[in-house]
This record gives structure tokens, C-alpha cells and sequence, in this order.
């Protein structure tokens, strides 16, 4: 199954990933899907045991309206 995912990506590194498919006739999604699996296949990519989030938990304390304000940021508009 397929599952659309948005990103944002440098523009250098997409009109390579563009120009990569189509001089091979492939589509864009088929070249970062290939990409992404070989990365995460790689010998040393195996993520640890355990949810990052239960092993992280409690460890940060933050003021909750802090996080709020934080979470409400447009990451899009910082200069």
C-alpha cells in the first residue's frame, strides 16, 4: 500500500533527484522511494529496541503553554 507524504526538500537536491529520473525514464516518487529504503537498509541503520518516545519520556521538561506556543509556530515563515 501507498501512502502520500509531503516534505521539504532543498531545491539542489530535487532537480537532481528530477533530472537522475528522468534521464533513467522513472518516476521522481519511484527514484526517493528507492533512495529512502536503500538509506534506511544500510548496515547500522537498525533503530534501537523500544519506542523513542518511551525511552525519552519525562526526560525534558517543559512548561506546557511554552510547548503551546511552540507547537502553534509556522515553521514555514521563519526567515
Amino acid at each position: 500500500m501507498k501512502q502520500k507524504v509531503g516534505t521539504v526538500l532543498d531545491a539542489r537536491l530535487v532537480r537532481r533527484a528530477k533530472v537522475y529520473a528522468a534521464q533513467r525514464r522513472r518516476p521522481l516518487n519511484s527514484v526517493i522511494e528507492e533512495a529512502l529504503a536503500a538509506w534506511l537498509d544500510r548496515p547500522g541503520a537498525a533503530t534501537p529496541a523500544g519506542s523513542l518516545v518511551a525511552r525519552s519520556a519525562g526526560s525534558m521538561a517543559i512548561d506546557p503553554n511554552l510547548l503551546k506556543t511552540l507547537l502553534a509556530e509556522d515553521l514555514y515563515d521563519a526567515a
